[in-house]
């Protein structure tokens, strides 16, 4: 039972992972609410907390060295649940950007502890497994604070409010206080591992980069649609504010099935799994782009929201199976700093669509032309010849 509670207890921290958008659906009310800011001005009040995140993973090698990880995943947890729950009394434009920061420098505290210490503690298919429970953590978070988000907006409450999520923060805290021991188990290394450690020691920067580059490609274009969707409902005319938060609730959920059937996907398409994965991910964001009423749209949101989750994941399983134990924590800092990156630029990407073409449904079109000639041109690679499966 200590050993299930533990489990639990790691897991937790991953439902406040990617918590910054969850309060997406409130930008259409932002927006209103701080006139004489352009739309970028307000959708940088969600993103920004990104680039706390990546500053502060980048930073992670020289903190890790003054605090321990127990100590990094509390202080993070309590800056998530004050800087998150900040705009609930403050909402001036410059109090609420240095909130979002703060609350992004504790996801960044929390971020490279939370995936490492599963690498540390846990080997084999205990490990496998729980990597991939750990995403559908992020994805179950994620889903139920978006829908907590919509309630809130659904029942004619000030935008404001939404920002009250934040305080989940705190009984994750105490779950990670109770259940998760001080202190790592050792674990053997394998001849395989040493195998790989060499491999590595010729490829391993490539690796790096490549795991960099494709989480911030996922992340971002994810991000992007996120932050979207809830304009791109109002623009059509198909539904509120409050029903969008229905569409990102249904596209992330799908993340929990994905993780679900991640092993047998894996294990049927192997080195094609990104390729297919791109080429449905594609089409699930055209879908998205041309539908004319809200079941269409969740239609899309279901398709690309699944095909998301699996690719996000072959990024961290590649990482645990394809580094040798000593550089798995530099690859996971590699990743996440890619994907905060590709985050925290999503406005700026949608901002130099909107000089192309100002609709709300162009930035889907460019994102699926550009996921499904990433499909079809990624050649299909061995696992035991690439590392991150993005070679």
């Amino acid at each position: 039972m200590r050993r299930i509670l533990e489990k639990g207890g790691i897991l937790s921290l991953s439902l406040m992972l990617v918590s910054t958008y969850s309060v997406s659906a409130v930008i259409p009310e932002m927006i209103r609410f701080y006139e004489g800011y352009g739309r970028s001005q307000v959708e940088q009040l969600i993103s920004i907390s990104s680039v706390a995140v990546t500053l502060i993973i980048i930073l992670n090698p020289w903190i890790s060295q003054i605090l321990s990880d127990r100590a990094s995943i509390v202080l993070g947890l309590l800056f998530l649940t004050l800087g998150g729950a900040a705009p609930v009394w403050v909402q001036d434009y410059g109090a609420v950007f240095v909130a979002r920061l703060i609350q992004g420098a504790g996801v960044g505290l929390m971020n490279v502890c939370a995936i490492d210490m599963i690498n540390q503690r846990f080997e084999g298919d205990e490990r496998s497994a729980l990597l991939g429970y750990r995403g559908s953590a992020e994805t179950v978070g994620n889903v139920v604070l978006t829908l907590i988000v919509g309630r809130i907006l659904g029942s004619g409450a000030e935008w404001r409010y939404c920002f009250l999520i934040y305080f989940f923060g705190a009984a994750v805290l105490l779950l990670y206080l109770l259940f998760v021991p001080n202190g790592k188990r050792e674990k053997k290394v394998c001849r395989t591992e040493e195998r790989t450690g060499r491999r590595m020691e010729k490829g391993g920067r490539n690796g790096y980069v490549f795991c960099g580059l494709w989480g911030g490609f996922f992340v971002g274009v994810n991000t992007c649609c996120t932050m979207r969707i809830p304009s791109l409902v109002v623009e059509k005319g198909i539904g509120t504010g409050a029903q969008s938060s229905l569409v990102l609730s249904l596209m992330m959920i799908t993340g929990v099935f994905a993780g679900m059937a991640f092993g047998a996907l894996k294990k049927r398409y192997s080195g094609r799994l990104q390729g297919i994965s791109l080429c449905v991910w594609g089409l699930g964001l055209a879908v998205m782009a041309a539908a004319g009423n809200l079941i269409v749209l969740g239609l899309g949101a279901v398709i690309a929201g699944f095909a998301n989750n699996i690719l996000i994941t072959t990024v961290f399983e590649g990482i645990s199976e394809q580094f040798p134990p000593q550089a798995v924590k530099a690859a996971t800092t590699c990743a996440l700093v890619g994907c905060n990156l590709g985050s925290s630029a999503s406005p700026y990407a949608l901002n130099a669509i909107s000089f192309i073409n100002g609709g709300m449904s162009a930035p889907f079109v460019v994102f699926s032309a550009a996921a499904v000639a990433a499909g079809i041109l990624k050649p299909r690679v061995p696992r035991e010849n690439h590392s991150c499966d993005m070679a």
